[in-house]
């Protein structure tokens, strides 16, 4: 009978708070990728970018906004020929992360780097981030 002890419905979506949501709220401090990306250190800049970025579901369209914008500004900042190498430093948390980015900026500007950036992500980790991009509940 202990199973009747449960109470199921505070187990309802809409009242389950993950505790993993609420973290980094802030965003992305534009002033320092936008010094990173005049010293041209672009590959700190991605990974500045790719640490502080909110994730969660509270987060305001204003703030995935702006570090899409961001982010956008950092993705076409890298040369093709630097692209592969930036890819390769990434850990598959950071590349799924990365790819949910490029998604959201594929809506700004569906042509430029944007599609190389893709594909060397693909290319280093399989489908696996485009899987758990679609699956994700967390979006971004």
């Amino acid at each position: 009978t202990a199973y009747r002890r449960l109470d199921v419905d505070a187990l309802e979506e809409d009242k389950f708070e993950e505790g993993e949501d609420n973290y980094n709220l802030s965003g992305v401090d534009e002033k320092t990728i936008e010094n990173l990306l005049q010293g041209n250190r672009n590959g700190e800049a991605l990974h500045s970018v790719l640490q502080n970025t909110p994730v969660g579901t509270k987060i305001s369209q204003e703030l995935k906004d702006r570090t899409t914008l961001i982010t956008w500004k950092v993705l076409k900042s890298f040369r093709v020929n630097e692209i592969e190498n930036a890819v390769s430093g990434l850990s598959e948390k950071e590349a799924d992360l990365l790819i949910k980015l490029v998604y959201r900026a594929f809506e700004m500007d569906p042509d430029g780097p944007l599609l190389q950036w893709h594909s060397q992500i693909v290319s280093r980790f399989g489908k696996g981030p485009i899987v758990r991009v679609f699956t994700s509940r967390n979006s971004f």
